[in-house]
């Protein structure tokens, strides 16, 4: 079942993270769910470490395919945790309309952090049982 609403998705991925392959495949699984597309889901993806990297903004994509090709990508940094830096990019300029924001969307910020394996192996595998048809 995909989700079709009018949002702009943020995914805030913590470097430092145990088992950040298993992260990135949950990542990839939402992304699979979404109605991705100019008028609908728009995503973006920041990561964050030492340092705050924006991946790509809102704009970038307007294909879930593309987003999750592009996730796929994503090398593992490491590094410290600066979560403080990573909330003011996405205060400061993530929702900006020139990024891809829109005024009249719901905003959803998800931040992925040191989650332990078994519970995202858990979210993961059941989100795909419910996604299988009947």
């Amino acid at each position: 079942m995909l989700l079709t609403y009018k949002r702009v998705l943020m995914l805030l991925i913590q470097c430092v993270v145990y088992r950040f392959d298993d992260i990135m495949a949950f990542v990839i699984n939402i992304i699979g769910m979404l109605e991705v597309g100019t008028d609908k889901t728009r995503v973006a993806v920041i990561i964050f470490s030492d340092a705050t990297v924006v991946k790509f903004h809102l704009n970038r994509y307007s294909a879930g395919k593309d987003v999750q090709d592009a996730v796929r990508l994503i090398e593992f940094p490491g590094g410290k945790t600066n979560i403080a830096g990573s909330l003011r990019v996405i205060i400061d300029s993530m929702y900006l309309s020139q990024n891809g924001g829109r005024a009249n969307a719901q905003k959803v910020s998800i931040r992925y952090d040191t989650i332990r394996y078994d519970t995202i192996r858990y979210i993961y595998v059941r989100s795909k049982a419910e996604k299988r048809p009947a």
